[in-house]
């Protein structure tokens, strides 16, 4: 059993809990910090950076360094991994754990580096070495590790995120969702999500909410979208933390039916975020959006006949 310390910087990230909840299930005792502070020496440190302004921060830099050489060990992850060889160049971890990281990180923890090991890399002398990708982890899994003071932190007003499924349908270029977790929809169950809904409100948690790329994407197959499921899951999220704590902010506009727009009203804040991106039809096509400035149009309008606020 390893004593490990899991440092989210700044805030603490659903990926940074989830990974903390899954070496606790493994039976390792796990310490989840967003405080940029030394851990013991000798000691395994991983770290969770979700802004590449991570691999520029002086105190990140001078952590790592230093934590390594006082013998401890350090492995990156989170979405700076999209580009693990910059993260090498700029941080020379021991490694970086390249995208979904949940049955990696255990076996990393637990063998060590090594290039018979899928979704890692790490320097061979001045060489990157990036073994094969791994495949898709499972969605079934323990429990996030939630710190107590997760009350305090507000993301976009919300005290955490809370993943619904992995996966978007889009194609945009500059987006790491499908690049992380492919263009296949994988929806958790109903009862594991309010299971961790509740988790999080006796840790203190005020409002939740819908992460997962596109939230309405939730409980779809086959490319076919299924806003039964997605209705489901606001009410029963609201049924534990009230509708004025859940959002649901982040969809696309091609992706809302008049059945999801009642609920979000009905169920959440009534806040939308669209990701627009652009006003040009021609920008949109080159960035792979998948929607033009018609549809946008469209889709703002639509919220506003069910009394929804769009951001």
């Amino acid at each position: 059993m390893d004593d490990i310390t899991i440092l989210s910087p700044g805030i603490y990230t659903y990926g940074a809990m989830l990974i903390g909840g899954v070496l606790r299930g493994a039976g390792h005792r796990v310490t989840l910090t967003r405080a940029v502070t030394a851990p013991p020496a000798g000691s395994l440190l991983l770290m969770s950076l979700f802004s590449t302004q991570h691999l520029l921060d002086p105190a990140i830099r001078d952590l790592i360094r230093n934590h390594r050489e006082r013998d401890g060990t350090v492995y990156v992850g989170g979405p700076v991994s999209a580009a693990p060889e910059m993260v090498l160049g700029e941080l020379a971890p021991d490694a970086v754990v390249v995208g979904e990281g949940e049955e990696t990180v255990i076996r990393l923890v637990e063998e060590g580096v090594s290039d018979a090991l899928p979704g890692i890399a790490f320097l061979d002398g001045d060489r990157a070495v990036v073994t094969p990708s791994a495949p898709p982890a499972s969605i079934d899994r323990p429990l996030p590790l939630i710190p107590d003071d997760i009350g305090s932190q507000s993301v976009r007003g919300a005290s955490a995120y809370i993943e619904t499924h992995r996966g978007c349908i889009g194609g945009c270029t500059f987006c790491q969702v499908p690049r992380f977790f492919g263009r296949t929809i994988r929806s958790r169950k109903i009862a594991s999500i309010i299971e961790e809904v509740k988790a999080f409100a006796a840790h203190g948690a005020t409002r939740l909410s819908v992460s997962g790329g596109t939230g309405s994407l939730y409980g779809s197959r086959d490319g076919e979208m299924d806003p039964e499921a997605f209705i489901t899951l606001l009410r029963d999220m609201a049924g534990v933390m009230g509708p004025r704590n859940i959002s649901s902010p982040d969809i696309r506009v091609d992706c809302i039916t008049d059945e999801i727009l009642d609920a979000i009203r009905q169920y959440t804040i009534g806040w939308i975020f669209f990701g627009i991106e652009s006003g040009s039809s021609r920008v949109l096509r080159l960035m792979g959006k998948g929607a033009t400035v018609a549809e946008v149009r469209e889709a703002v309008e639509r919220c506003r006949e069910h009394n929804l606020k769009v951001a």
